[in-house]
């Protein structure tokens, strides 16, 4: 489990240094929201907050980890406190509707969603890490930002449909907190934090059992991925994509993992009648190939992580299924699935 951490470390300070946001224990990029589909609301899960935003916030996101088999989520207040103090930074500065701010990049490397100046009012840490930090949580943290959400559901739905937030909220971290303001119209903040303890070792699924997005036999899966909505974007050449297919070769029998570990045999995704849906699949840096053609992104979090994203829209009310098989430290892993698009989103 210290390999873990210790992994997480590595990769926190490799990227943030780099790109200033991506990798599992720094904070992903700041994203506008979209036009989604309304998530159904959910049951209450295990939060508890006085807001109804805050619990349907927290339930809805709760709701994909365990729609994909990732695990449960733990709603910790020192982080629902960096979330609000963060939300409070940029109302007081005006910068939540600032788009040159929010989607440059800052002196120290990451977007300006995620990102607190000394200067300003309200400050509590220049990184998401710092603010945790200062709340007193003792662990990891990543960042998820989205302004402009009509709601705090459409706030999620932004987050589900994506090729790299989706990959931070299946991680294994466990520990949350989120904060949501829906301004005056336009102008909403939603923050998502999520931590892995250092006293803890994160969550992981069984041995031979593999987390995917969208998940085994979901329905109602957007079709489309407005691919230019997410920063930094994961296809500036496409107008708009399908939606992102996600796997993590993570459990309990590889619980970290470098880039030579992980060699990614086929990823294809196929529509009912078996054609072929082009994708692109995206990759941690220097994963291996048997021959097909991978997509190296400093943005995918992890070795594990493995993002194929269709190069044209889905089509709506359809069924699709993936086939994916690579070799994980090894050992030979073949993974099939189905899910089934909604209504055009």
């Amino acid at each position: 489990m210290r390999n873990f951490i210790a992994l997480l470390l590595f990769l926190f300070n490799f990227l943030l240094s780099g790109c200033g946001g991506g990798g599992i224990p720094t904070s992903t990029t700041a994203t506008p929201t979209v036009t989604p589909t309304t998530p159904v609301p959910l049951p209450i899960i295990g939060f508890n907050y006085a807001e109804i935003e805050l619990q349907r916030l927290a339930n809805a996101i709760s709701s994909i980890r365990e729609v994909a088999s990732a695990g449960k989520l733990i709603q910790q207040t020192q982080l629902d406190l960096a979330a609000k103090r963060h939300l409070d930074y940029l109302f007081k500065n005006s910068l939540n509707t600032n788009g040159s701010f929010l989607y440059s990049i800052q002196e120290n490397g990451q977007w300006g969603g995620h990102y607190e100046s000394v200067l300003n009012l309200g400050f509590s840490g220049s990184t998401p890490q710092a603010r945790a930090d200062n709340t007193g949580y003792i662990g990891v943290v990543n960042e998820l930002a989205v302004f402009g959400a009509k709601s705090e559901l459409e706030c999620v739905t932004s987050l589900a449909n994506s090729a790299y937030h989706i990959t931070h909220i299946l991680s294994p971290f466990e520990d949350m907190g989120v904060s949501f303001s829906s301004g005056n119209g336009g102008d909403s903040v939603c923050i998502v934090l999520l931590g892995v303890a250092t006293s803890r070792p994160g969550v992981f699924v069984a041995s031979n059992q593999y987390v995917v997005y969208p998940a085994r036999n979901q329905i109602n899966v957007a079709p489309i991925f407005y691919n230019q909505a997410e920063r930094p974007n994961p296809a500036p050449d496409l107008l708009i994509a399908g939606h992102p297919v996600f796997i993590s070769f993570y459990n309990l029998e590889n619980k970290s993992l470098s880039s030579k570990d992980v060699v990614i045999h086929a990823f294809k995704l196929e529509s009912n009648s078996g054609s072929q849906i082009p994708v692109r699949i995206l990759t941690y840096p220097d994963v291996q190939s048997s021959g097909i053609t991978l997509v190296s992104d400093r943005n995918v979090p992890a070795p594990g992580y493995v993002v194929a994203l269709p190069t044209q829209p889905l089509l709506s009310n359809s069924t699709y299924k993936v086939k994916v098989s690579a070799a994980i430290a090894g050992n030979p892993v073949t993974q099939e699935w189905t899910f089934t698009t909604g209504s055009v989103n």
